[in-house]
């Protein structure tokens, strides 16, 4: 593969990534109380900000970890899979909602997925020139400005969701983690 086309996948997936962990935010911090705050969890208001502090601090406890990984093998490629799949789990620990304490380790758990954006900034700065390296950093976060943008918008989609997806019943609470 030409230099030049792998630089340019390389933006786009970075772009991907970018978008989709901002509209997996944005989706998930409009409906939070809602979801915890109503049968059966009833939980209290201070239990949102633990659940919405709980994805940021996992991916701070995180960052450091991946920025090790990537001094060692200078690609991100497996490193941004491996956090695509703590994103993942998490999301689908929120779906499940067993309780609002599993809801509190969804939350962390999805976190971990964020840590490795200082590695891809990292990446972006060790593979690009300098006359590249500002569309670049651009192109990530205009997709993640687009991600918060349109996100919040999703849940005009997720309002009327009501059905039952084999023992599970999809509500507009939890189809936010099954959305993602």
């Amino acid at each position: 593969m030409k230099l030049k086309t792998k630089k340019l996948l390389t933006k786009i997936a970075t772009g991907i990534f970018f978008l989709f962990g901002s509209v997996e935010y944005a989706v998930i911090l409009p409906t939070m109380w809602l979801y915890i705050s109503n049968d059966p969890f009833d939980a209290e208001p201070y239990f949102l900000g633990l659940c919405l502090a709980a994805f940021s601090f996992t991916g701070l406890l995180t960052a450091p970890l991946f920025g090790l990984w990537y001094d060692k093998t200078n690609t991100t490629k497996m490193m941004i899979l491996f956090c695509n799949l703590w994103e993942i789990g998490g999301n689908f620990m929120y779906f499940l909602g067993i309780s609002k304490y599993f809801i509190l380790a969804s939350r962390l758990v999805a976190g971990v997925g964020t840590g490795c954006t200082s590695a891809i900034f990292a990446h972006i700065a060790k593979t690009t020139t300098e006359e590249e390296r500002t569309a670049a950093i651009t192109v990530a976060m205009a997709a993640r400005e687009i991600g918060l943008l349109l996100g919040p918008g999703l849940n005009v989609f997720l309002d009327g969701m009501d059905f039952q997806l084999g023992p599970w019943h999809v509500n507009k609470y939890n189809s936010a983690g099954i959305s993602q």
